[in-house]
């Protein structure tokens, strides 16, 4: 899986995130319920589902790449990898929608496709 290969999915001197990071992230701005409107670019989501971008990451809804294959989502929704897996099959990523300001934490199939966010070490 990309974001788990050891050639490593990050230019040198970036990573790709942990849950953890992610939780400060969204305690940040706001916590779970809140922290979309800051993270969300402040155009591109259907629905009148834009955020303010004043954290400046501008998060984008690419969508995501289910585990058959098929791509979906693009515009209404936003997943991104954690390097955080719960076991083999399964890893953490957290979500935003185009119809709330919630930044949710869930657990996926590695099969799918999701976006990544990189951090400067």
């Amino acid at each position: 899986y990309a974001v788990n290969d050891s050639r490593g999915l990050a230019p040198m001197g970036f990573h790709v995130p942990s849950i953890d990071e992610f939780n400060i992230l969204s305690t940040y701005f706001g916590g779970d319920t809140k922290a979309g409107k800051s993270l969300k670019y402040s155009v591109g989501w259907l629905k009148n589902g834009n955020g303010d971008n004043s954290s400046g990451l501008a998060f984008l809804p690419g969508g995501d790449c289910n585990g058959s294959g098929f791509f979906e989502g693009l515009g209404n929704y936003g997943y991104w990898w954690s390097s955080t897996y719960l076991n083999s099959g399964y890893a953490f990523r957290y979500r935003l929608e185009s119809s709330n300001s919630k930044f949710s934490k869930l657990i996926c199939s590695k099969y799918c496709g999701f976006s990544v966010r990189c951090i400067k070490d």
